[in-house]
């Protein structure tokens, strides 16, 4: 918008501040890494622009940080988690009858 009011100095920075709260590169999405390079190239910070370029060849590459031989496997959930299932959904709900008084039986 700043660009379009022709705010060159508050375009200058909202772009600088933009292009700083981005997480670090290897941990966006392909999405957001778009925006990152786009904001760099009309900031005309070369520097950003290169490391963006060279994330995204890595990408291509199909290098990445994970051992070899581990993509496309859903990865090993954490010791210690447990499936719980709701009990109103697993057995058939109990009836109370409501003229009943504490230990009769129904």
């Amino acid at each position: 918008m700043a660009e379009a009011l022709e705010k060159t100095d508050e375009r200058e920075s909202n772009l600088s501040e933009g292009l700083n709260l981005f997480a670090p590169m290897s941990t966006l999405d392909d999405w957001a890494l778009g925006w990152f390079l786009t904001g760099a190239k009309m900031a005309g910070d070369q520097k950003k622009v290169d490391m963006a370029n060279t994330e995204r060849r890595r990408r291509v590459a199909g290098a990445s940080d994970l051992e070899a031989g581990t993509s496309g496997k859903l990865p090993i959930t954490a010791q210690g988690l447990q499936k719980v299932e709701n009990e109103r959904l697993v057995g058939s709900p109990k009836r109370v009858d409501p003229g009943a008084t504490a230990g009769s039986a129904p």
